[in-house]
């Protein structure tokens, strides 16, 4: 299994620029997306990965059904809705849908790095051939050759 990401799926900047307050030192980098459609392409190419979903008034309906789906498609992925405090009363609803944890407060980040800390540490990871190693250090993807 290719190495796992940790995507944020966000229109704004916000939980990306606080996420990366909180970041700092750890050995994954963020991976900032706009769209559900962009994430689920890279959850296909990395089914091990941690995806923060934002939460708004325009996505809640495209947030619970990626939830479910992220949960049925692909079981060693962990979904995390970030949003207000308008949505606290939806944590429940969130978390039946397949929300591992759902954060309404930049000072509860803590809470979601230690979640990320033990999820990067319990995805299992493929044994590599020599080319495949060299290929995962590279800063770009095998891909574009």
């Amino acid at each position: 299994m290719k190495k796992s990401k940790f995507i944020i799926c966000e229109n704004s900047t916000h939980w990306a620029f606080h996420l990366s307050e909180h970041c700092r030192g750890e050995p994954w980098r963020m991976n900032q997306l706009r769209s559900p459609v962009q994430s689920w392409k890279e959850l296909e190419r990395f089914p091990g990965s941690l995806v923060v979903w934002e939460l708004t008034e325009r996505t809640i309906g495209s947030i619970i059904e990626s939830l479910i789906r992220a949960t049925n498609c692909f079981p060693l992925a962990r979904s995390v809705v970030v949003g207000t405090r308008d949505w606290c009363p939806y944590e429940w609803i969130l978390r039946e849908a397949g929300a591992v944890d759902a954060v309404f407060s930049p000072r509860d980040l803590g809470r979601l790095i230690r979640l990320a800390k033990r999820h990067f540490e319990s995805v299992p990871i493929a044994p590599q051939s020599w080319n495949e190693r060299i290929w995962s250090r590279l800063p770009w993807e095998k891909e574009h050759f």
